[in-house]
């Protein structure tokens, strides 16, 4: 089977999940531009966001779904509001 590309524009989010032969999820990744690199807790919650969302992807759930981006937005926002600053 064919890997697959889902992305979420908004953050720079890019999820690529690859299959095996038989057709089950073999593994996958995630990029992003949610991370700043320099504030600790803020790029654990990023993280945990991240993880959370290739885990789904993993699962085939549809994140580039209209309900799932405004689920992955309340999450990023409260994240700012709690750590301060904004996304850049």
């Amino acid at each position: 089977m064919k890997d697959k590309v889902l992305e979420i524009p908004k953050y720079g989010i890019r999820v690529e999940i690859w299959f095996a032969d038989d057709g089950q999820v073999d593994g996958g990744e995630i990029k992003s531009k949610l991370m700043r690199g320099s504030d600790d807790k803020y790029d654990a919650a990023m993280g945990a966001v991240e993880t959370m969302i290739l885990n789904h992807a993993m699962s085939l759930i549809d994140i580039a779904s209209k309900e799932y981006i405004e689920g992955v937005d309340t999450s990023v926002d409260f994240i700012i509001d709690e750590y301060g600053g904004q996304y850049e």
